[in-house]
C-alpha cells in the first residue's frame, strides 16, 4: 500500500535516532545523494557536524577538509540493495557506520547499523510528488524502474 510519509514524522523518527547517534561520536556525516541530502542535513545539524556527499552512480564522494575519520552515512532508504552494496564496496577501508532511514520489510540482509522505518508498505517522501510516484517505483537510480513524474 502506498502511504504518505508527512515531514513532522520524518522529523519525528530522525530526533529518536539522534542520541543514539550522538554516542557514536561521528566526524562528519555523508549524505548518499539524492534521497539522503534531507535527512542527513537534519542530522548534520542536531549533531553539528559538518557534511559530505557520496554520489554512487559515479562513485564520487567529498569529504570537507579537515574532516576527522568517523564517517556516519545517511540514505533515505534501502530497498533492493544495490546502493548498500556499492556503500559497502566503497567505504570498505573507512571507519564507518551505515543509516538508511527506511528498510524494506523484504530486505532481510543486516548491511545496516540503524534505520528508523522498516515497512512493507510503499512510503512516498515529502520531496516526493505523492500523485506522481507509482506504487513500485524503486527510484531514479535503480534500472528500468524510472517512472517518477511520466504520464
Amino acid at each position: 500500500m502506498k502511504k504518505y510519509l508527512d515531514y513532522e514524522t520524518l522529523k519525528q523518527k530522525i530526533f529518536e535516532i539522534i542520541p543514539t547517534l550522538k554516542k557514536e561520536n561521528f566526524d562528519v556525516v555523508v549524505a548518499v545523494v539524492r534521497g539522503g541530502l534531507t535527512i542527513a542535513h537534519i542530522i548534520a545539524k542536531e549533531l553539528m557536524l559538518p557534511v559530505g556527499v557520496f554520489y554512487p552512480g559515479d562513485k564520487f564522494l567529498y569529504l570537507p577538509e579537515d574532516t576527522g575519520k568517523k564517517i556516519l552515512i545517511v540514505e533515505d532508504l534501502i530497498a533492493l540493495g544495490r546502493t548498500t552494496k556499492q556503500i559497502h564496496n566503497f567505504f570498505k577501508d573507512y571507519d564507518y557506520k551505515y543509516y538508511p532511514f527506511l528498510i524494506d520489510a523484504n530486505y532481510n540482509d543486516n548491511d545496516y547499523d540503524y534505520y528508523s522505518i522498516k515497512t512493507k508498505d510503499w512510503i512516498v517522501f515529502p520531496w516526493e510528488d505523492f500523485e506522481k510516484m507509482p506504487e513500485g517505483d524503486r527510484g531514479l537510480f535503480r534500472e528500468k524502474t524510472d517512472n517518477y513524474g511520466k504520464s
